[in-house]
């Protein structure tokens, strides 16, 4: 659990405005894209692929945290 935690910390470090452990805390707690409502499933899932798999959605420009999406909500967005 702690390498995840590094791993998610170094990952998402650029985020501007937020508690990375918070975060985190969020993360593993989100069930559900915040667009779509479908849940969300591991990578390479034998049913949908990577489609629903959690993505944590940001502002390319600003670098501020905006939804948890799934991988396909987060690609239409942008």
């Amino acid at each position: 659990e702690i390498c995840k935690k590094t791993i998610f910390k170094n990952r998402y470090k650029m985020l501007v405005n937020c508690d990375l452990d918070i975060l985190y805390k969020n993360y593993l707690a989100e069930t559900h894209c915040d667009l779509c409502c479908m849940p969300f499933t591991e990578w390479n899932d034998p049913k949908y692929g990577n489609k629903y798999v959690k993505c944590l959605d940001h502002d390319h420009e600003t670098n501020e945290f905006r939804n948890f999406l799934c991988n396909s909500c987060n690609i239409k967005r942008g």
